[in-house]
This record gives C-alpha cells, structure tokens and sequence, in this order.
C-alpha cells in the first residue's frame, strides 16, 4: 500500500456477491520492513493474502482452514472453525488469490476471469 503511494484509510471498495466499503490502515513502513519483504512479487502475494483472509471474516461465516496442495488450482480451503476437526473438506469452500500491484479494471476482470478458468480442474475435488 505503502509502495503504491496509498494514504492511511484509503477505502477499498468490494464489488460482486457483496457491495460494500473498507477503510485499510497499516504500521508505518520502516527500513527493515522492506528489506525483509524486498521482493515485490511476493510481497504483493502476502498481501493480497491477508486483506482476503480479513474480508472473509468480515463478509462471511467462514474463516481459513488449512493451505490447499499445489496443483489444485486453488489456494486455500474455507470452513467454520466448528468444522475445523471434521472430515478433510466436508463442507469446505475453496478461496483463490491474486494479487496486483497496480491494474485498471479491464485488467483487473482478466485476472478474476484467469482464476476462475484455474479453479475449474478442482471442482471435483
């Protein structure tokens, strides 16, 4: 946020199966953060990671369960906390992220296509 030259509160607006509005906050950047978190690619990743987990248990019932395997086309699995000790996967969602670090919508709507496409093997999962 910091690198994008985002201010303190700068609204993050969620638009699809929920419409609402959230004011983002953060630590100030120090040196050390950045040379801890020099890779932007992944930085970015990070990121995009937590504001998701953050909008997940405000706008659902649902938190994060457990990181998903690689070829799956998925990132994480999504349950209650109830569910937690259950069968792997019963009632389970699965949740997708990318991050960006800059795009107009029109790029924006390629990558939300791109992840569905990816998500489509693991529906018999």
């Amino acid at each position: 946020m910091d690198d994008q030259s985002h201010l303190q509160g700068v609204v993050l607006t969620v638009n699809g199966n929920f419409n609402t509005t959230f004011r983002l906050y953060w630590q100030p950047v120090t040196q050390q953060m950045l040379r801890c978190w020099n890779d932007e690619e992944f930085t970015t990743e990070q990121a995009a990671y937590g504001i998701a987990f953050m909008l997940i248990r405000q706008l659902t019932e649902f938190t994060v369960i457990e990181r998903s395997r690689k070829g799956t086309g998925f990132y994480y699995w999504l349950g209650s906390e109830e569910e937690a000790g259950e069968l792997p996967f019963q009632n389970k969602v699965r949740l997708e992220v990318s991050g960006i670090r800059k795009a107009d919508d029109s790029r924006v709507r390629a990558r939300v296509k791109q992840k569905i496409e990816q998500t489509n093997p693991s529906e018999d999962v």
